[in-house]
C-alpha cells in the first residue's frame, strides 16, 4: 500500500466496515442471531430485551438505525421515522438500566485466573505482544491482507472483568482503524465486554469471542474492496 494511498485508508476502511455490517445484520436478523445471540451482556443485552416483541423487520430497522448512529462515515443519513425509533430504544433501555440496578451478581473470576486462562488459549497458535495503549492487557497480532490487526484483552477494567478489541494499521504502521469489535460494528456499544465472568460459562464466554475474531479477520481484508 503506497504512502499517498493511505490518506484515503482509514474513511474507505470504515466505510467498508459499516457496509459490511449493514449486510451481516439482515443475515443475523434473518438467521435469528447466530453471531449477535451468542451475547447477553451490555449492549447486546438491552438490544433483545428492548426488541423482544419486534417483528424482523423492525429488528432490521432499528438495528440499521444504530449502526447508522455509530458509524460516522456513514454516507446514509438517519431518517425521522429512524431517529423516532432510536429515541425510544434509548428510553427503554435506560428503564431496562435501572431495572437492574442493585440486581445481586454471581460471583467473577479474579483478573489474575482470567489472564492466565486466556493467554493459555493464545499461546502457541498466535503470535502475542505489547499494546503500547493497554500495556496491562494481553494482545496479539495476525496479519490479513494489507493489514496488521492486534486484538487486545484488557482483564479487570473499570466497568468489565473482560472486553476485547481490534486495532488495525497498514503493513508500514499507519493507524486504519481502533477499538473494533462485534458490539461497536453492530451499533449497539462502544466496546465489547463482560461485567461477570464464572468459572461455569468462561468456555461460552471464549467461544464467543472466537468466533467474533474469526468473523472479523476473515473479512477485514475485504473492506476497501
Amino acid at each position: 500500500m503506497s504512502s499517498g494511498s493511505i490518506l484515503n485508508t482509514r474513511p474507505a476502511f470504515e466505510r467498508g466496515l459499516y457496509k459490511w455490517a449493514n449486510q451481516l445484520s439482515q443475515t443475523e436478523v434473518e438467521a435469528g442471531f447466530p453471531l449477535l445471540g451468542l451475547y447477553r451482556q451490555h449492549g447486546a443485552r438491552a438490544f433483545f430485551e428492548a426488541t423482544e416483541d419486534f417483528s424482523k423487520p423492525s429488528k432490521l430497522e432499528l438495528l440499521v438505525a444504530l449502526m447508522k448512529r455509530r458509524h460516522s462515515c456513514c454516507d446514509d443519513p438517519i431518517t425521522d421515522h429512524e431517529t423516532k425509533l432510536l429515541d425510544l430504544y434509548d428510553a427503554k433501555g435506560r428503564s431496562h438500566m435501572f431495572e437492574r440496578c442493585g440486581m445481586p451478581q454471581e460471583p467473577s473470576l479474579k483478573g489474575k485466573e482470567l489472564r492466565r486462562s486466556i493467554t493459555d488459549r493464545l499461546r502457541g497458535n498466535y503470535l502475542l505482544t505489547k499494546n503500547p495503549r493497554m500495556p496491562s492487557g494481553i494482545s496479539m497480532e495476525i496479519q490479513a491482507g494489507d493489514f496488521m490487526i492486534r486484538t487486545t484483552f484488557d482483564v479487570g477494567g473499570r466497568v468489565c472483568v473482560l472486553s476485547y478489541w481490534h486495532d488495525v494499521t497498514s503493513l508500514d504502521g499507519k493507524n486504519v482503524a481502533e477499538l473494533v469489535s462485534c458490539l461497536s460494528w453492530f451499533g449497539l456499544n462502544g466496546m465489547t465486554g463482560w461485567d461477570c465472568i464464572s468459572e461455569e460459562n468462561f468456555v461460552q464466554v471464549w467461544h464467543t469471542i472466537e468466533v467474533s475474531m474469526g468473523v472479523f479477520l476473515k473479512n477485514a481484508p475485504l473492506f476497501l474492496k
